[in-house]
């Protein structure tokens, strides 16, 4: 099934930078419901390089960096970056070869500081998921296996 994102996407590629005609939708990004792969497309074709996507902040209504990831083929690979509107980084993700969350997410305040870190493998929570107080200490820890909470 392919989702609709009322979101605009800026695709560099090695040779150059592209702007999309119009928003990503079905005939740009196609989420498999069941495996979560993403899959990016311009004019039919599988890119590469770094898609950007923008939202407008509701505070303030300007257009900021939501989120930027590196697409090899149309899937997702190495580190994916989400962002607050101030521009710091919210959420840092790892993809596998699949194009699929797997490995230590990372989850920042907007100061700076780590609030949380959460273990994937698949696109599930697999592992241990650590949060953290303000000063920096670990408050809880989680273990989730295939998605599941099975300690906490």
């Amino acid at each position: 099934m392919k989702k609709t994102f009322a979101i605009i996407a800026l695709v560099c590629s090695v040779i150059g930078c592209n702007l999309l005609n119009s928003d990503i939708d079905g005939e740009k990004l196609n989420v498999a419901d069941g495996t979560k792969i993403y899959t990016f497309k311009e004019d039919g074709k599988k890119v590469s390089g770094t898609v950007i996507f923008y939202e407008l902040d509701p505070k303030t209504g300007k257009k900021f960096k939501r989120s930027l990831r590196e697409v090899k083929d149309g899937k997702r690979i190495n580190k994916g970056f989400d962002y607050f509107p101030s521009g710091k980084i919210h959420t840092e993700l790892l993809y596998d070869e699949n194009g699929l969350v797997t490995g230590t997410v990372k989850f920042y305040s907007e100061n700076g500081q780590l609030n949380e870190t959460r273990e994937f493998k698949n696109d599930k929570e697999n592992g241990v998921d650590k949060l953290f107080l303000e000063n920096g200490i670990q408050a809880k820890e989680r273990v989730f296996e295939n998605g599941i909470k099975i300690k906490e």
